[in-house]
């Protein structure tokens, strides 16, 4: 999609009030991204929107926290193998923490480590009803974990919880811990494809046997042993 065409496309959507799921991809021009977005600040009925392979400058991410503030239907939110370069997760944060209706949120590959954490950890403290967080095959590590469970510990909307592949350890357990002995309504968490091993199963499990709503657990490749 060139300029001309997220136009184009951009006045159709504006107007049309039966589409409700938009994917796009692929698209790496701000211009681009930024024209579409604009239309669709018309459109209040749109309620999910993916965006895979593209690049979010802070341009182009500020029109898209406009469409998150303005567009009171939007419940799913999806930024997958996604390039979110310098402040553009803070700007989009921002349209996060002001929204009041997404309940979906996904943040899949997006290259976002324990620098952007503090940011992640603040829209979780504003928001009031994101009920799934996915924000798998990025780069927190223990720090980032530990940052982003300070915002969730003080959030008690979110009932499913993936962080899958972010290299967390043991120290990333000891975080999670507290938001396992006070939750009273997460019932998925998954913690696949870390580093957890033997210890940081054993930091989980101080957690664990508090919490009494939890229904679905993934530690898998985690390299816990029999032990």
């Amino acid at each position: 999609i060139d300029d001309d065409g997220a136009f184009y496309i951009g006045s159709v959507l504006s107007k049309n009030r039966s589409i409700k799921k938009l994917q796009l991809r692929d698209m790496r021009n701000s211009r681009e991204i930024v024209t579409l977005f604009m239309a669709l600040q018309k459109n209040k009925t749109i309620e999910e929107v993916s965006l895979r392979h593209s690049i979010i400058c802070p341009w182009s991410a500020k029109s898209l926290n406009d469409f998150i503030v303005d567009n009171s239907c939007l419940q799913e939110l999806r930024l997958i193998d996604t390039q979110i370069v310098s402040t553009s997760l803070q700007i989009l944060c921002e349209g996060l923490s002001q929204n009041r209706s997404v309940k979906r949120l996904y943040f899949v590959n997006n290259d976002v480590d324990h620098t952007g954490a503090p940011t992640l950890r603040n829209m979780l403290k504003a928001n009031k009803t994101i009920k799934e967080l996915s924000i798998c095959e990025n780069d927190l590590g223990d720090e980032g974990v530990v940052i982003l469970a300070e915002g969730l510990a003080q959030n008690s909307f979110v009932d499913k919880l993936d962080l899958r592949s972010n290299d967390a350890m043991v120290e990333g357990a000891l975080g999670l811990q507290e938001i396992l002995r006070t939750s009273k309504n997460l019932m998925n968490l998954n913690l696949a494809s870390n580093g957890l091993g033997n210890v940081g199963a054993e930091a989980l499990v101080q957690g664990l046997q508090s919490i009494s709503v939890l229904r679905s657990l993934d530690l898998s490749e985690n390299g816990i042993d029999s032990v």
